[in-house]
């Protein structure tokens, strides 16, 4: 499906809609969302009139053979609001990214502090209002101190002087390095709303240090309305508590276009990647890379050309590894692992963990990745890699191979799938897990000094299993 809007003969909206004039046979370029779609439109000086105003909204079909149908809502406001946001980008190494979108063309500012509450100590970060007010707003908090409270509080202000100052968000740092760390993964929430929506509740309780995603929060990457519900839906941990998200097939969707989308809204996340070659000859450290974009007069790089979708960065003295399962085949992708490992092992981390969509090893639904498993896994045990989490399977599996501990856990929200072997009436599992459950369910993760405390849990926090501890 694919509509145009038009108001006092100007065309304001077109989706999906090729860009010749439509008439009554025009079909859509592609089906129309699933969740509901909101266009924010400007009203500019003289574009109404006191009456008789008309919006007329076009609806076309994908197919010739099907009735198009939509459901309409004229909402007005009077000022500019926060369609987005506000949301963590990152937090680690004593800095803070912000990002937050509005309807309409605005000015961001926020203010920050130490503790729970405001004080006459917080400092402020504005936008220069002598620059163009835009839509996509982002702040980067400096200076911040492991193991300690905070609170920051964001205001938006129109064109016009019309000011709006969201509720004010407590968060804390990371703990400094040795101590504890607190993390959770969870994954696959795509359409399940209700039930991502208890997942979201229950981690405000657990209240860890960051999240690791395992991608697949969306339908399709291309849609702005699955973005919406995401954000809508996440929004009390996305202000509130770093997210760190690996890219699932579904956020590469439609056609790959999806990831774009994905690497726009975390822009700081999904910083560009550098060749492994510079990484390995120490000229630009993998892990400071996921710092900041590689600086053109210090790289000699070009960032533009530079691929995304896969990071690094130390906490706690844990190193963490992002890869981006979509690029499996890769060959960037997996000599930047191997540097970006042998650099990390010169730091002797704690820990190292990572975590991917569509993972090497599963029972579930997809089943193992033999790319993965022939390119991956052999540069895992290589590195002693303690633990690689990944989803894409909706269920929670728990296994090791080889020298290799793997946690599958896609049970965010996503229709849950059964295991494909073991089972009555389905064939013996060659390489049986260690556990299976095929509920909905998230895990919970703990950086002891010399262990891992791994604990899945249900939706509502009570244990899938007993924790399992996995000795460094």
């Amino acid at each position: 499906m694919a509509s145009s809007s038009i108001s006092t003969g100007v065309e304001l909206v077109r989706r999906r809609v090729a860009s010749t004039i439509p008439d009554a046979t025009t079909l859509a370029l592609e089906r129309g969302p699933v969740e509901p779609e909101s266009h924010h439109l400007p009203l500019s000086p003289g574009l109404l009139m006191p009456e008789g105003n008309v919006l007329a909204v076009e609806v076309h079909p994908r197919a010739i053979e099907r009735c198009p149908r939509i459901d309409l809502e004229l909402l007005l406001s009077d000022g500019p609001r926060v369609v987005r946001g506000p949301y963590i980008e990152r937090l680690f190494g004593g800095v803070l990214d912000l990002a937050l979108q509005t309807n309409t063309p605005t000015y961001f500012s926020v203010r920050y502090g130490k503790g729970e509450a405001a004080s006459s100590r917080d400092r402020e970060l504005a936008e220069d209002p002598s620059s163009p007010p835009q839509l996509l707003h982002r702040a980067r908090i400096t200076g911040l101190r492991p193991g300690t409270t905070y609170h920051y509080q964001v205001a938006i202000t129109g064109p016009n002087g019309q000011r709006s100052e969201l509720p004010l968000v407590p968060l804390h740092t990371p703990p400094a390095s040795g101590r504890p760390l607190r993390f959770v993964v969870y994954g696959d929430s795509r359409s399940g709303h209700s039930v991502h929506a208890q997942v979201v509740q229950s981690l405000l309780v657990e209240d860890p240090d960051l999240i690791l995603c395992t991608g697949d929060v969306v339908e399709r990457g291309t849609e702005d309305g699955d973005w919406d519900r995401y954000f809508a839906v996440a929004a009390p941990l996305l202000e509130r508590i770093p997210i760190f998200m690996a890219p699932g097939n579904h956020e590469y969707a439609l056609r790959r276009q999806g990831a774009q989308r994905l690497f726009q809204l975390w822009d700081r996340l999904f910083v560009p990647q550098p060749p492994a070659a510079a990484v390995a000859s120490g000229k630009l450290d993998a892990g400071a890379a996921a710092l900041s974009v590689v600086p053109r007069d210090k790289s000699g790089l070009d960032e533009a050309t530079l691929p995304r979708g896969y990071y690094s960065f130390d906490l706690s003295s844990v190193h963490f590894v992002a890869l981006d399962s979509n690029q499996a085949r890769s060959a960037d992708q997996l000599r930047w692992l191997d540097a970006d490992l042998s650099r990390a092992a010169l730091r002797r981390p704690r820990a190292i963990i990572v975590w991917m969509h569509d993972g090497p090893y599963s029972m579930g639904w997809h089943g193992d990745n033999g790319v993965l498993i022939r390119d991956y896994v052999p540069l895992f045990e290589k590195h002693r890699v303690n633990l690689v989490f990944s989803g894409h399977d909706h269920d929670f599996e728990r296994g090791r191979r080889g020298q290799l501990n793997y946690i599958v856990t896609g049970g965010g929200g996503a229709e849950l799938r059964p295991l494909k072997c073991g089972v009555p009436g389905k064939r013996r599992c060659k390489h049986p897990p260690l556990a299976f459950f095929n509920e909905h369910n998230y895990v919970s993760v703990e950086v002891l000094p010399d262990a891992l405390r791994v604990c899945p849990k249900r939706i509502d926090g009570t244990a899938l299993e007993p924790c399992q501890i996995l000795r460094r």
